[in-house]
């Protein structure tokens, strides 16, 4: 059985001489549960004293507790005999508030903590809670500006998909990992994502003859500092002719299929540029 919670107020919690409030005491606590046990079975588990009213004495209506009865009977007991003004403790008259199950619920939570936990859910979730009602699917838009790395190298999506993300978290992004499969991903990379500071891109053999889209995008990305490709394309060279002069990293792997194996050329370029040449076998 589901422990009920009731909210305790009108508690004569106050600083003891050396200053330390009596909320700390454990045996406040012992003497409140005492009181509220004639009801039946209970435990204190929060007490909160108000010490903000510059003027004694302070205001008591402010201190309270959370208890929890172990029966509901027991605690709607307690609730009732509050009413009547028949709890008492150090002469202050408790005042007693049953906290319905119905009321403890995801909607008790503020919009700061409803973001935090949006901002942790996966895509295809983030897009879900959007149809749970009007108030969610406005965080869950607002949430979408905190993401600042999108990852789908590892990710089955479609084109449609990939849209979708891009439209709603494109612009915040600074770091895109992704494939690319035709020239509409280039052109939605394009159009949403003008803040990268980071493309990686895998690039399939049938994308082979866009390298100039390739090239015009890198074109638009005045804040690109890393680039890294892995493609199989023999003209990828083209898509360097225009680098942004932001670039500070660039790093190309180029995979040639050869009756032997898989030959793997990378160029990589920091501070200088050094070519490695590396057999895979298929």
């Amino acid at each position: 059985m589901t422990p009920v919670k009731v909210i305790v107020q009108g508690l004569s919690l106050r600083s003891d001489a050396s200053g330390h409030e009596e909320v700390c005491n454990k045996g406040y606590k012992k003497k409140l549960e005492r009181v509220l046990a004639m009801y039946g079975p209970v435990r204190c588990t929060y007490l909160w004293a108000d010490e903000t009213h510059s003027s004694p004495p302070p205001d008591i209506i402010d201190n309270f507790a959370h208890v929890y009865y172990k029966n509901e009977e027991d605690a709607v007991r307690a609730s009732q005999a509050a009413s009547n003004h028949e709890v008492q403790l150090d002469d202050c008259i408790l005042t007693l508030t049953l906290v319905s199950r119905s009321l403890i619920s995801i909607d008790i939570l503020d919009n700061d903590c409803l973001l935090q936990i949006f901002s942790k859910l996966d895509l295809e979730d983030r897009l879900r809670i959007e149809e749970v009602c009007p108030h969610w699917k406005e965080l869950a838009q607002h949430s979408w500006s905190s993401m600042k790395r999108l990852d789908l190298e590892f990710v089955s999506v479609t084109e449609a998909q990939f849209e979708t993300y891009l439209i709603k978290c494109g612009e915040y992004l600074e770091e895109l990992v992704c494939k690319i499969v035709s020239a509409y991903s280039i052109a939605l990379i394009t159009t949403h994502c003008e803040n990268l500071k980071a493309l990686d891109l895998t690039i399939y053999s049938t994308f082979s003859n866009h390298t100039a889209s390739l090239s015009q995008m890198l074109k638009k990305f005045d804040n690109l500092i890393s680039f890294k490709c892995d493609h199989s394309i023999s003209t990828a060279y083209n898509m360097f002719e225009d680098l942004p002069s932001s670039i500070k990293e660039l790093s190309v792997i180029c995979r040639y299929w050869q009756p032997t194996g898989v030959i793997r050329v990378t160029f990589i370029f920091s501070l200088s540029l050094v070519l490695s040449f590396s057999n895979e076998s298929q």
